[in-house]
């Protein structure tokens, strides 16, 4: 006659799968920052010298026709400045990228 188990042991052993050892995590990696090419940099600055003058011409609108004509000629005149710079700037950075992009053309 085969042995009587409990009811609680029995339940235990139809429905319960085998024991899973616990997983251990690996520790995080932390990536180094890749080093910024001069093109990421000239467009950054050059995002910077748009912010500028987005900030010029809001402070003169917002003075609005309280504003002295040659208050409003000034911000005009500083924020073409600053989007010309900017327009240097992102002229550098594809001509930086153009020229690196034909060196290694040239490799091949």
């Amino acid at each position: 006659m085969p042995k009587k188990i409990p009811v609680e042991k029995a339940a235990q052993k139809i429905g319960s799968s085998p024991k899973k050892k616990p997983v251990t995590k690996r520790p995080a990696r932390t990536k180094a920052p890749l080093p910024k090419a001069a093109e990421h940099r000239l467009a950054e600055n050059a995002l910077k010298l748009l912010d500028q003058a987005s900030d010029v011409l809001r402070a003169g609108i917002n003075q609005g026709a309280s504003a002295s004509l040659k208050s409003r000629m000034a911000a005009k005149k500083k924020a073409s400045t600053l989007v010309s710079r900017a327009s240097k700037d992102l002229s550098k950075a594809i001509e930086t990228g153009g020229s690196t992009l034909q060196g290694l053309i040239g490799k091949f």
